[in-house]
């Protein structure tokens, strides 16, 4: 999705899926509906209750790979929880599913003796995913809104930084 161009309040939703159509999975990842016509982004985000600079913020960030340091002052993190909440549940029950029945069509018969290994590979994969969706969900979320809320929390974001930087590692 990596290009230049940069979307606004005032672009229309039609232009931005003729830009890149893989912003289709991000709209629904807000639960922005389809059947927009001809709004603009603006429009279409005020009517389904989505604060529209945390949707263009997501969206310029994975079209371009830049972080609009201007507008992030105006997103609430809880804004972006939603967001990534949202693509955890896609991954989970739609997008790794979906790899997974692919990946086993996509084997052939002759080679039994090694497809159990490749599928168990995928499946460890998958629940190392799930183990660290469900620590950011039980975790680093609850702790993201208590922030927003201004509540005090014991939890530090350094504490999930050294946790995530290790699992990268």
């Amino acid at each position: 999705m990596r290009n230049n161009r940069l979307f606004t309040a005032k672009d229309s939703v039609v232009e931005l899926i003729e830009h890149d159509y893989n912003v289709l999975t991000v709209l629904s990842r807000f639960s922005l509906p389809l059947g927009f016509g001809q709004k603009s982004i603006g429009e279409l985000c005020d009517e389904s209750g989505i604060h529209t600079d945390a949707f263009l913020l997501i969206i310029n960030f994975l079209l371009t790979g830049e972080i609009d340091s201007a507008s992030i002052m105006k997103v609430s993190p809880a804004d972006v929880v939603y967001f990534l909440h949202n693509s955890h549940d896609y991954y989970l029950s739609y997008k790794l599913p979906h790899i997974r029945a692919n990946l086993i069509s996509a084997l052939d018969d002759s080679h039994g003796d090694i497809n159990p290994i490749i599928v168990k590979f995928f499946d460890d994969y998958t629940e190392l995913v799930r183990q660290h969706f469900n620590y950011e969900e039980n975790v680093v979320f609850p702790y993201v809104r208590k922030l927003s809320e201004h509540v005090d929390s014991d939890y530090s974001i350094d504490v999930f930084r050294r946790h995530h930087d290790d699992e990268i590692e």
